[in-house]
């Protein structure tokens, strides 16, 4: 049996919730083969899988990380190009499926691959936490050109969301790994058209290691060396090279004039660093982190620092933390998300202009002194209740056995 999972190579967070329903397929003997590209083919990669690269349309990023609709239009990659690219990449990806000839296609957040199934008779699976793409412009201050520019992005998207529908519609199935509502994060996100909901299924987060199979928070503890005496924040960044980049350098010098109660540590998400731990100043740094020490890093923190990310987030919950979002600039999706996490008091939302050290550490001692226990806990017994991994595994087996 061969499965094809093409995945969204923007940022890690697709690439790692796939990893592990790849790795399960592999124990059953399944032989898989990713399409993706960015820093996921680089941490795929690293996990010795066979990783196609793909192109992928990606939008342009100011210095401050901040998303560039006039830029995008423009030039990058601008509107005629961004055709030519979407062109290429339906050619080389349609090139690549036939000639692997997989049993299945399981797309994350991909329409060329769902559309090529579709053509080539392969059943597939997608998955996403994103039924409508939105686009929100995060700055008040803009030029008449950035203006004209975003209400020109925001029509095209809203002509473009149809036709993104419409190729979703063309999957055997929709897993959504979030929860239902009225727990669902991605709520925002998540407006599903009446046609589509017979082949919707909400799975979970994906989690690949759970709570319970770690050691007590003080074992860990001592195990990192952490200092049992001070408040543990874990800030776990990620998201596409540019606007990773500002928020770490950002975030690092706040971290080096933070009270000694706090012990801080960062893990910077880059699939080509070095995985051993560092001390810059007063930080604790990994450039990257293996997934076992990661998840030890949840369960022994006690508040967790990231974008609005869904995995970030739905990690955070698994592992009953409270968690301070810092979305991305522009990008709607994640706005939704940390709003999301405010309203049902599980964190706090920072926008990347108002990030200073006051109001991180206002964000972190209200947390840390109106901690959301019941909430949290609530949140934990719900999401225990769900085995994504096992439910799509299951799912794959179940639809290729009938052809």
């Amino acid at each position: 049996m061969k499965v094809y999972i093409a995945t969204c190579g923007i940022g890690l967070g697709h690439a790692t919730r796939c990893e592990p329903i790849a790795k399960a397929l592999k124990n059953k003997g399944v032989n898989i083969v990713f399409s993706t590209c960015f820093e996921a083919a680089d941490y795929l990669m690293k996990m010795e899988y066979k990783v196609f690269k793909t192109t992928q349309i990606i939008y342009a990023v100011n210095n401050n990380g901040m998303v560039d609709y006039k830029a995008s239009l423009a030039y990058q990659p601008g509107f005629f190009r961004s055709i030519k690219l979407s062109l290429k990449e339906l050619t080389f990806e349609f090139k690549r499926i036939k000639s692997y000839n997989p049993n299945l296609v399981f797309s994350d957040s991909r329409l060329a691959p769902i559309l090529i199934a579709k053509t080539l008779g392969i059943p597939s699976i997608l998955m996403l936490n994103q039924f409508k793409i939105n686009i929100a412009n995060s700055s008040l201050n803009n030029s008449l050109i950035e203006k004209v520019s975003f209400n020109f992005m925001n029509m095209l998207w809203g002509i473009s969301n149809s036709v993104i529908e419409g190729i979703w519609s063309l999957s055997d199935q929709i897993l959504i790994p979030d929860l239902p509502y009225p727990y669902t994060i991605s709520f925002k996100n998540l407006v599903i058209p009446k046609a589509f909901k017979e082949k919707v299924k909400f799975i979970g987060p994906i989690i690949s290691v759970k709570y319970n199979e770690l050691p007590e928070k003080e074992i860990i503890k001592k195990d990192l060396k952490l200092d049992e005496s001070k408040i543990v924040i874990y800030a776990a960044i990620s998201g596409p090279k540019k606007e990773k980049t500002y928020l770490l350098k950002k975030l690092m010098k706040i971290f080096q004039v933070f009270p000694d109660k706090y012990e801080i540590i960062v893990s910077e998400g880059n699939p080509k660093g070095n995985s051993s731990l560092k001390k810059i100043g007063k930080v604790k740094v990994y450039e990257w982190i293996d997934e076992e020490t990661q998840f030890k890093l949840f369960k022994a923190s006690d508040i967790i620092i990231g974008r609005a990310g869904h995995g970030i987030i739905m990690k955070a919950l698994a592992y009953k933390k409270p968690i301070i979002t810092i979305p991305i600039p522009g990008q709607a999706e994640q706005y939704g998300n940390a709003e999301r996490v405010e309203q049902l008091n599980l964190g706090k939302m920072i926008k990347q202009e108002n990030l200073t050290k006051e109001t991180l550490l206002n964000a972190i001692e209200s947390l840390i002194n109106f901690k959301n226990e019941k909430k949290l806990n609530e949140f934990f017994k719900v999401l225990n209740s769900f085995n994504a991994i096992e439910s799509t595994i299951n799912l794959i087996l179940e639809i290729v056995n009938q052809q």
